[in-house]
């Protein structure tokens, strides 16, 4: 039994213990275990600008705000109203507070303001589109303001140009005693301005041929309306409705008196399903 452990260790084969090339490989798992350590460092070292430069940093910064659906001149007026943006950041920003304080405008119907972190900001801003147009006294002078379809008053940038456009009906007398940017008319003329409403968006521009429309108030509350076209000195009493049918019907009315009345004749009546006219005394 001896005899065959031994040979057993014979065959067995024996490498020396050698300090050179164990400490070699020692040295190159610590280098390995460093390169390791120094590689996450960087990573965490850049992971960490990265939030700090691209998300914390920037809530702190100004936040870049755009506009949108809004005019030059309104964009304007909106940036007078954010009380130097410089304080601003991403934190203090009060989304609601911004968008009372622009909807005081007279010419914006609404707005909303919405922030994306970190820095930005979007306002979107629907303006009040006239539709008709009127006079107003204001410190002493007569303006011209316009009037959208809610029967909001209120002066716009680009008033010049309504002026000169026939597709917005010139109203007068409408209760305005106290005139202020951004008033809105009685809602017993929300009929009217329903009517004109649906006039202005039918292809055939039909206010081409009227120079203003009058309100009329009754007696007992309620009101009519006198029509002045345009090529004649006589004017149109008519009651409230103002569509295209009633429309149609004064325009006849008109040729017709033309042709049987004398030229003198200043007012034509068509209420109540009857015609009359009334002449200038000689």
């Amino acid at each position: 039994m001896s005899d065959v452990a031994f040979l057993d260790f014979e065959d067995f084969e024996y490498e020396p213990y050698s300090p050179a090339v164990h400490g070699a490989s020692e040295t190159s798992d610590k280098k390995i275990f460093i390169l390791k350590i120094f590689s996450f460092s960087i990573i965490v070292v850049l992971s960490l600008y990265f939030i700090l430069a691209n998300l914390i940093f920037p809530c702190f910064e100004v936040p870049q705000i755009t506009f949108t659906g809004a005019s030059a001149g309104t964009v304007e007026k909106m940036k007078g109203l954010l009380n130097a943006p410089s304080e601003y950041n991403y934190f203090n920003f009060d989304t609601a507070r911004v968008a009372r304080a622009l909807n005081s405008l007279s010419c914006i119907e609404s707005v909303e303001v919405i922030k994306h972190f970190p820095h930005t900001v979007e306002i979107h801003v629907a303006e009040r589109k006239p539709l008709a147009k009127t006079l107003v006294r204001l410190n002493g002078k007569t303006i011209p303001v316009a009037i959208d379809r809610s029967g909001v008053l209120f002066i716009s940038d680009s008033i010049n140009s309504i002026i000169s456009d026939t597709s917005y009906p010139l109203l007068s007398g409408l209760p305005v005693e106290q005139f202020y940017d951004g008033m809105k008319i009685p809602t017993d003329y929300k009929e009217l301005m329903s009517d004109i409403a649906t006039m202005s968006s039918l292809p055939q521009n039909y206010f081409v041929g009227i120079s203003e429309i009058q309100v009329i108030p009754k007696e007992y509350g309620g009101y009519e309306l006198a029509v002045y076209p345009i090529h004649t000195k006589a004017r149109v009493l008519t009651d409230r409705a103002l569509n295209e049918d009633s429309l149609k019907y004064m325009m006849i009315t008109l040729e017709v008196i033309k042709r049987i009345a004398p030229e003198d004749v200043f007012e034509i009546d068509i209420r109540y399903g009857e015609v009359s006219y009334k002449k200038r005394a000689d």
